[in-house]
């Protein structure tokens, strides 16, 4: 509201928000802050850490951010001696987890390493800002090629 809470529009508020919450049976709930309650929250957000907030948008952007992704697994494999043979990257339009995050799809295989360099490869990947997921990984020794399955998320602004 635009009253302090202890002001009697701010409790006329407060009696409007209760009553339409208690007819909306819990399928709608409304809350009330007094006034410099949102305020607050922006000061708050405004005094982090400008390159906390920006590490926070590179491992959870709010776009795709496919060429972005594309190019960190190029860097980190390219760093590794690694070769990528086969990338694919795809929005995944059906998945939404609960908390909101969308799902980018990513096949890749790789060659030109041994199983120790692909480990380390993996710790780095996992170290990596940008948030992989690990879906599923095929080694096939004779050839040397790693075939991974991986997911990346970002958040869509509201």
């Amino acid at each position: 509201s635009t009253w302090p809470a202890k002001d009697i529009f701010h409790e006329y508020a407060a009696d409007f928000v209760s009553r339409v919450n208690d007819m909306a049976g819990g399928r709608l709930k409304l809350e009330l802050l007094p006034a410099g309650s949102v305020a607050k929250a922006v000061k708050d957000y405004q005094a982090v850490n400008p390159a906390l907030k920006e590490k926070v948008f590179l491992a959870m952007p709010a776009e795709k951010g496919i060429p972005e992704v594309l190019a960190a697994l190029e860097d980190l494999s390219a760093r590794h001696g690694m070769v990528i043979v086969s990338l694919d990257a795809v929005v995944d339009e059906k998945t939404v987890l609960p908390s909101g995050e969308k799902v980018v799809s990513i096949a890749m295989n790789l060659t030109g390493a041994e199983y120790k360099t692909f480990k380390v490869y993996l710790a780095d990947l996992q170290r990596s800002l940008r948030i992989f997921d690990l879906q599923s990984l095929v080694f096939a020794p004779k050839t040397g090629s790693f075939n991974l399955s991986l997911k990346a998320y970002y958040l869509e602004p509201l």
